[in-house]
């Protein structure tokens, strides 16, 4: 049985949508199909051209029930994070999470997330695993993220769009969605989430599928979004300076080795000169000690050549 004050707390979600009329159907179903309530849905069509506004208003209209609210806005600026922040604004409850349109949630989702948020200690933020199936077949779990939540956020993004719940005014206190990256958006707001929450916990339920398409913001490949990757990273590090959070240098230098680990991706795209380039870059870190640049040197050897789990020693070496 649940505590009578926890069954009476609403959960929002909210997810981006363009160019899904189909697709991002399956995604609200397993949203309907969650076994917590009240639950709150808040879709946020993104300019679509090919009928999801229609085809979301009649999906909401045939699945209206009793502690079940859905609701469908319209953002005329282009990309997620406008969509996102847009679904932000209007959310009225307490705690929210975003969902994108084409990611599956298992029915008992939401329910964990919210046991947890009332366990006793009061956190801010729960953050939660993933599985991601590739487009090669293989599927991959997001890493848990406890002993050291940002240094697992900068090596392997665990707070990805769905990998987190929080309170709205956390959401919105750390700023919203840096609606000027179109690449790792979520790799830049889970950094600034974790700086400004008060409160952390984790669960270790694998509740979401994420599915990787071709079509997908981001992509497949490296080469042809070079500099918008980078330009990601180099928010970080203007949000961990201006933190003057004490680990502040310490992070520093992992987003060094980050950058060369995507230096590594291009090197894997034959983009030598853009691979060599970026070393460099990552390199020429003033705080960085030999056996630390020794370190980056080899990891991006290792990447290039398809060698996986090179962030495994990183806090032997940072």
């Amino acid at each position: 049985m649940l505590d009578k004050s926890m069954a009476q707390e609403a959960m929002t979600i909210v997810v981006p949508v363009k160019d899904r009329a189909t697709l991002v159907l399956k995604t609200l179903n397993s949203i309907k199909g969650q076994t917590w309530r009240p639950l709150k849905l808040i879709v946020v069509d993104n300019n679509s051209t090919d009928g999801t506004p229609e085809s979301v208003a009649r999906w909401i209209e045939s699945n209206r029930e009793e502690g079940f609210e859905a609701s469908l806005l319209s953002e005329t600026t282009p990309g997620p994070s406008a969509a996102r922040n847009a679904g932000l604004q209007d959310v009225d409850t307490r705690l929210v999470m975003f969902f994108d349109s084409d990611d599956i949630m298992q029915p008992g989702h939401v329910e964990s997330i919210m046991r947890r948020f009332h366990a006793g200690d009061e956190p801010d933020l729960v953050t939660f695993r993933v599985r991601y199936h590739l487009i090669n077949g293989s599927d991959r779990i997001t890493k848990k993220g406890r002993s050291n939540a940002m240094l697992t956020q900068l090596c392997n993004a665990h707070m990805c769009t769905a990998g987190f719940a929080c309170e709205t005014a956390l959401a919105r206190r750390a700023g919203g969605w840096d609606e000027a990256l179109s690449c790792w958006v979520d790799l830049e707001y889970g950094t600034r989430l974790l700086l400004e929450a008060r409160r952390r916990a984790s669960i270790d339920d694998v509740n979401v599928d994420v599915y990787a398409r071709a079509d997908s913001v981001t992509g497949t490949e490296f080469t042809s979004r070079r500099g918008q990757w980078e330009k990601a990273l180099d928010k970080i590090a203007v949000n961990f300076e201006k933190s003057r959070h004490k680990e502040r240098e310490r992070w520093a230098k992992v987003l060094a080795y980050r950058k060369a680990i995507l230096a590594a991706a291009y090197r894997k795209e034959n983009n030598r000169e853009a691979a060599e380039a970026l070393l460099n870059e990552a390199l020429s870190l003033p705080s960085l000690n030999f056996i630390q640049r020794l370190y980056i040197k080899l990891a991006y050897r290792c990447t290039a050549l398809g060698i996986r789990g090179t962030a495994i020693p990183l806090r032997l070496f940072f």
